[in-house]
């Protein structure tokens, strides 16, 4: 059983001086309500475990700034930082840097390089039962270091071709292990990660009706023990049409490729095979009543099986995916 509620706020200030486009602002929330509550019918001593019930209220705070800096006709610089911080956590600091050369009217370049991060959730951090759960209050956060070269081609509003090329490192990456090899799990931070690779995208308007589009990108991950764990497939293949049908009504297809990837399950390499999945949606904005919109979609068109990596607590190291899936939502605005 879990519950929460929190009350959040943000303030930002822009200023335009000369060739600086400066945005700068600050952001508060406060846990009203964070509670995690595991119960159970009968004694727990019976089960080998504990009943658990907390609560830890947290505040965060948030300040940024940037600055977006045209120094030429055609190169523009952009500088900013972020800090995170909340209680009982380390503060974090999230730079980033931009710069844009704009080489004629059709044909942008940019390089970009930034960190993000991750905090550990109060489940990771905080939630044990003492037994087979182990809580960890000296998680840290995950980070993740990026850098991209982007090459960008642009026909007026018609056609667009994006060429990335991208190199993403993650440090101390959040995984459940087994502390003893007895089943005694924990969330610990258990590595890192490095993916480089290319992505190569494509978006037509054939028309007012008619919107194609596809992607298609290649993962290298270089340090192969530390990335088992991550899942990542090392090609991923998307395509998507939209059409408009009489007016406001949309239909979409979407088709995804990933190839196999590996990950980890207490400590034990896994595979996962290639997988192929296409979806369906019809929106329907206007029903004939005034606020009235609905959506169809099915989901797995094909029913293609397959499954997802299964955390260390699971008995099973594959959770089935859900298979055709039809969903029909209704919404009225009033």
């Amino acid at each position: 059983d879990t519950q929460g509620q929190v009350v959040q706020g943000e303030a930002n200030v822009q200023l335009q001086a000369g060739n600086h486009h400066v945005l700068t602002g600050i952001e508060l929330s406060q846990d009203l309500l964070a509670r995690q509550h595991l119960s159970y019918s009968v004694n727990p001593a019976l089960l080998n475990t504990s009943e658990v019930n907390i609560n830890p209220l947290a505040k965060r705070y948030a300040a940024f700034v940037q600055d977006e800096w045209q120094f030429a006709s055609r190169l523009a610089l952009n500088l900013g930082v972020r800090r995170d911080a909340a209680s009982n956590e380390l503060a974090t600091y999230s730079p980033r840097m931009g710069l844009v050369y704009q080489i004629d009217s059709a044909w942008t370049s940019k390089f970009l390089i930034g960190r993000a991060y991750r905090s550990p959730s109060a489940y990771e951090k905080l939630f044990g039962d003492g037994i087979n759960v182990l809580s960890n209050a000296n998680l840290r956060a995950e980070t993740l270091d990026t850098r991209e070269i982007v090459l960008s081609w642009h026909q007026q509003a018609a056609q667009s071709v994006q060429l990335s090329l991208f190199d993403h490192q993650l440090q101390h990456l959040i995984q459940q292990v087994d502390v003893n090899g007895l089943g005694q799990l924990q969330f610990q931070n258990s590595g890192n990660a490095h993916r480089q690779g290319a992505e190569l995208s494509w978006q037509m308007h054939a028309s007012d009706e008619a919107h194609w589009s596809a992607s298609l990108a290649q993962n290298h991950l270089p340090s192969a023990a530390g990335n088992l764990s991550n899942n990542t497939p090392h090609s991923l293949a998307k395509a998507a049409y939209t059409q408009t049908l009489m007016g406001t009504t949309q239909l979409c297809s979407e088709l995804q490729f990933s190839s196999a990837s590996q990950y980890l399950w207490r400590a034990t390499p896994k595979h996962l095979p290639s997988r192929t999945l296409a979806n369906l949606t019809l929106s329907l904005p206007n029903l004939g009543w005034q606020g009235v919109q609905g959506l169809l979609r099915v989901d797995n068109l094909f029913n293609r099986a397959g499954n997802d990596p299964a955390s260390a607590e699971l008995l099973m190291p594959g959770i089935p995916q859900r298979m055709r899936t039809f969903t029909f939502k209704l919404d009225y605005a009033f």
